[in-house]
């Protein structure tokens, strides 16, 4: 049988698939620490709006009681106020209120190249 590879050869492969392994082992720990932080973060952050939650709760209650629950109620029996009515649409309008498109002028200067080509040399 034919070796294809020396001896040597093979250990320098072992060798490198071996910094390959601990690379990607130190890598996904690293990664792995990162998730763990981040879950920590996010289990913090909950139970913080947790708190919070309860503590608007509370203040929300204090204020009804300071308030009395006469002026809360009263609050929540306030009608909203009313949108203004839409203005017609134009097909409801008639001939005399439409109002007609402003017109066009057709400037001969418009048109031509010559001015066109001295407006930009002007403004050059």
């Amino acid at each position: 049988m034919l070796d294809l590879y020396t001896r040597e050869q093979l250990n320098e492969i072992r060798k490198q698939y071996e910094m390959r392994l601990e690379d990607e082992l130190r890598r996904r720990e690293e990664l792995e620490w990162l998730v763990r932080m981040e879950l920590a973060n996010l289990r913090y952050a909950e139970t913080h709006a947790r708190q919070a939650s309860r503590e608007l709760g509370r203040i929300h209650e204090v204020l009804r009681a300071v308030l009395g629950e006469a002026a809360h109620l009263a609050y929540e029996a306030t009608p909203l106020p009313v949108a203004p009515q839409p203005r017609s649409s134009p097909a409801q309008l008639t001939k005399s209120q439409r109002l007609a498109p402003p017109s066009i002028s057709q400037s001969p200067d418009y048109g031509s190249s010559s001015v066109r080509a001295g407006r930009i040399k002007v403004a050059i």
